[in-house]
C-alpha cells in the first residue's frame, strides 16, 4: 500500500490517475455556483494483483489496419501499453514484457521498474520494424503455455495482458465451429490449464475481424470469471483504465481550500447490496439516477465502476458476486439513460480492499458495494 497526496484542480478536469468517490451522503454534481474550491483528497493507491505479464502480438495480421480505420493495429498495440505503464503507479509488482509470435522476452520477469520496462518497450516491433513478421504464423497457444514456468516462480495474483485477433497456429487443423480441446497449441485449453495451476485473470485485448475469431476469444475468457475481452478501440480510448486490473483508488479524506470557478464533477456514494444479491438496494435509486442524468449532460464524461463483496462464501464464487454489481450499474446506465458501453469501465474485485472490517454484520455490509468514480474531461 502507498500513500500519496494530490490536488485536484477543476480548472484542468479529471484524469484517470486521480478519480475521486468519496463517500458523501449521496450523489452529489459539484457545480460553479456549489464549491469553487481546489479539493485535496488523502487517497491510499492498494494492490490488487501481484504481478502483471504483457503478451505482444507482433504477427503479421498486427500490421493490417483496424477494421475502417487508417491506424495499424500494432500501433494501436504500443501505444496503449505506454499510456498503461505511464498510469501505472510503482507498487512492488514483478512484471513481464514479452512477444509471442514468436516467444521473445524483452523484460523478462523482475521486480517493476517504470523506467526499465519503458525502455524494454521501446524495442517491441512496430511497422517501420515488421519485415522479419511479414508472414509470421501465430503460435498463441504455444506462448499462452509458455507462460507455465515463468508463473511457478511467482506468488499472489497474476494479470495477463494479452493482445489476440483471435487466429492461431496449432500442430493440427483449427475448427473455429468446434474447437478442438487437447490440440497442442490450442489455446482455450491452455488457459485452462493455465487458471487451474495458477492465480492467473486474462485481460484480453482484442483486434478480432470477425465473429468466429472473437468467439475464440471470449471462449478463453470463460475459464474463469476474473478474465474478460476488450475491443482495442475501446481499450485505446481510455488506456490508463487497464491499471485498474492491478490497483484501486481508497479516498479517506476530502477538505476544501483556495476558491476557483469552475464546475469539477460529481461525487458519488458507494452503491450498496443486500446479502448475495446483485441488484443494488432500493434506496440507492437517486444516486444512479444522479449519475445517468450527468453522463447524459456531459457525454464526454465516462464512469469507473468498481463493485466488491464480503468475504463471507468462496473467492471464486464473490468475484462473480462482485462483477454482476458492477455489470448490475453499467446495465442500468445502459438501459435508462443510453449511455454506452465505451464509456463504462468495469472492474471487480471479490472481497479485496474493504472499507469496513467483514468481522460485523454492519461492517460487511458496507462492503457489499460498487464505487462510483467519474473520469474525463466534463
Amino acid at each position: 500500500m502507498k500513500s500519496r497526496r494530490i490536488i485536484f484542480s477543476a480548472v484542468l478536469g479529471l484524469v484517470l490517475v486521480g478519480l475521486i468517490a468519496t463517500n458523501l451522503p449521496a450523489a452529489e454534481v459539484i457545480v460553479e455556483k456549489q464549491i469553487k474550491e481546489v479539493v485535496m483528497v488523502e487517497e491510499n493507491t492498494v494492490k490488487v494483483a501481484d504481478n502483471f505479464i504483457i503478451m505482444y502480438d507482433a504477427s503479421g495480421s498486427m500490421m493490417e489496419n483496424y477494421k475502417d480505420t487508417s491506424i495499424v493495429k500494432i500501433d494501436m498495440e504500443k501505444k496503449i501499453l505506454e499510456d498503461m505503464v505511464d498510469a501505472l503507479p510503482e507498487l512492488d509488482y514483478n512484471a513481464g514484457l514479452y512477444k509471442f509470435t514468436p516467444w521473445q522476452p524483452f523484460y523478462p520477469m523482475a521486480p517493476y521498474n517504470k523506467a526499465a520496462f519503458q525502455s524494454a518497450m521501446n524495442k517491441l516491433p512496430t511497422p517501420a520494424t515488421t519485415a522479419p513478421y511479414a508472414n509470421q504464423p501465430t503460435p498463441l497457444g504455444q506462448g499462452i503455455e509458455a507462460l507455465d514456468p515463468i508463473l511457478a516462480k511467482l506468488s499472489g495474483k497474476t494479470i495477463v495482458y494479452l493482445f489476440s485477433d483471435g487466429q492461431y497456429n496449432t500442430e493440427d487443423i483449427r475448427n473455429a465451429a468446434d474447437i478442438k480441446i487437447g490440440v497442442a497449441g490450442e489455446p482455450v485449453a491452455a488457459v485452462r490449464k493455465i487458471v487451474d495451476k495458477y492465480d492467473v485473470c486474462f485481460y484480453i485485448i482484442s483486434t478480432a475481424k470477425n465473429e468466429a475469431d472473437e468467439a475464440i476469444l471470449h471462449k478463453m475468457a470463460a475459464v474463469n470469471v476474473c478474465s474478460r475481452v476488450t475491443p482495442i478501440a475501446e481499450v485505446a480510448a481510455q488506456a490508463a483504465c487497464t491499471t485498474g486490473q492491478l490497483c484501486a483508488l481508497k479516498p479517506t479524506e476530502v477538505v476544501t481550500t483556495e476558491v476557483i470557478t469552475t464546475v469539477v464533477g460529481m461525487n458519488v456514494d458507494n452503491i450498496l447490496y443486500g446479502f448475495d444479491k446483485t441488484d443494488p438496494l432500493p434506496n440507492f435509486k437517486d444516486e444512479l439516477n444522479a449519475l445517468g442524468d450527468f453522463l447524459t449532460k456531459h457525454p464526454n464524461a465516462f464512469t469507473v465502476l468498481s463493485g466488491y463483496a464480503d468475504n463471507l462464501g468462496p473467492a471464486e464464487y464473490n468475484m462473480w458476486l462482485s462483477r454482476q454489481r458492477a455489470e448490475s450499474v453499467a446495465s442500468y446506465l445502459m438501459k435508462n439513460f443510453n449511455i454506452s458501453s465505451e464509456r463504462i469501465v468495469r472492474n471487480w474485485y471479490g472481497a479485496a480492499n474493504p472499507v469496513a472490517s467483514n468481522d460485523t454484520p454492519a461492517g460487511r455490509a458496507k462492503n457489499r458495494r460498487v464505487n462510483v468514480a467519474v473520469g474525463g474531461m466534463i
